[in-house]
């Protein structure tokens, strides 16, 4: 998985499948996806494959890999959207 900013100040997220890439063999993508969102931190799920989680500036959100589509989904955060030491 690569993550980034294009240059359009976009966020790219890029799922890739090195299975055979010691063996001489190239990397294939397998689905990449260009977000509005603020990616800090992008993490595979232990539990399911294909799936990702990745936090931001007041955002978290899961994807999932799906016939070749990387396709997000935010997290609602309700009142603990933000958080700032000292806030009541």
């Amino acid at each position: 998985m690569a993550t980034g900013k294009n240059n359009h100040s976009k966020y790219v997220i890029a799922l890739w499948d090195i299975k055979g890439f010691n063996e001489g063999g190239k990397a294939e993508l397998l689905a990449k996806s260009i977000v509005g969102f603020d990616i800090q931190c992008a993490k595979f799920s232990p539990y399911e494959d294909k799936r990702i989680l990745t936090c931001g500036r007041d955002n978290i959100r899961y994807y999932r890999v799906r016939n070749g589509q990387l396709r997000g989904q935010s997290i609602k955060l309700g009142e603990h959207k933000v958080f700032s030491p000292g806030m009541k």
